[in-house]
C-alpha cells in the first residue's frame, strides 16, 4: 500500500506540473474567446441572475413550445455563475486541486492494482491507466457538446488534457503498482 500511495503522490506531482504548463501558458489559449465588452456582460449577469448556480438559456423547464422555438432561434447558453468574487488561484485552490489529482491517481492505482495480475508488463499497465483516462476524458467532457450544443473545441481540448494527464499518471503508477499475491494460486484461472 505504501508503494501505491507514493506512486499516486508522484503521479499527482507530474499532473500538477502538466496542468500548470497546459492551463497557465498559451497552450490552452486558442479555444478561449474574449467578450468584446466584458464589463457590460458582467453587469448584465449581476443584474439578471438571482444567485450562484447553473443556468440554461433557454430554460428547459419553460413551456415546451416556447422552449422549442427559443432553442431553434438561439442563442443557447450554459452559465456557471458565482455571485461573489474571490482571489484568483489562492493556495487553498492549489491545495484542493493537488488533492483532487492525488485522489484521482490513488483511485487509478487501486484499479491498476486489481487488474495487475492480468497486466504482466510495464507497458500493459501504462496502457490500462491511459485507457482509464480516455474513458474519464470522453465521459466527463464530450457529453456537453452533444447534449447542450456547447462548442466542441473547448471540450476536445480538455479531453486531450485529461488523456495526457492520465498518461503521465500511468507512466508513474505502472512503476509502483504490483498485484497483491497472498498465495501462489490466488489468481489461477483469472
Amino acid at each position: 500500500m505504501k508503494k501505491l500511495v507514493l506512486g499516486a503522490l508522484l503521479a499527482a506531482v507530474a499532473i500538477f506540473v502538466w496542468g500548470f504548463l497546459f492551463w497557465a501558458t498559451p497552450l490552452s489559449a486558442p479555444v478561449f474567446k474574449q467578450a468584446p465588452d466584458e464589463a457590460a456582460v458582467t453587469q448584465s449577469l449581476a443584474a439578471n441572475l438571482p444567485a450562484t448556480g447553473t443556468y440554461y438559456i433557454p430554460d428547459p423547464r419553460s413551456d415546451a413550445a416556447d422552449f422549442e422555438a427559443r432553442h431553434q432561434a438561439g442563442p443557447l447558453v450554459t452559465i456557471f455563475y458565482r455571485e461573489a468574487g474571490t482571489p484568483a488561484m489562492t493556495p487553498t485552490v492549489f491545495l484542493l486541486g493537488f488533492l483532487h489529482m492525488f485522489i484521482s491517481m490513488l483511485l487509478a492505482g487501486l484499479l491498476l492494482r486489481l487488474a495487475a495480475p492480468a497486466l504482466r508488463t510495464y507497458g500493459s499497465k501504462v496502457v490500462f491507466v491511459v485507457l482509464a483516462g480516455v474513458a474519464v476524458g470522453v465521459w466527463g467532457n464530450l457529453g456537453d457538446p452533444i447534449w447542450y450544443y456547447q462548442p466542441w473545441t473547448y471540450h476536445l481540448m480538455t479531453t486531450l488534457y485529461d488523456i495526457i494527464a492520465w498518461g503521465l499518471g500511468g507512466l508513474i503508477l505502472a512503476r509502483f503498482v504490483q498485484a497483491e499475491h497472498k498465495s501462489a494460486g490466488q489468481y489461477a484461472g483469472a
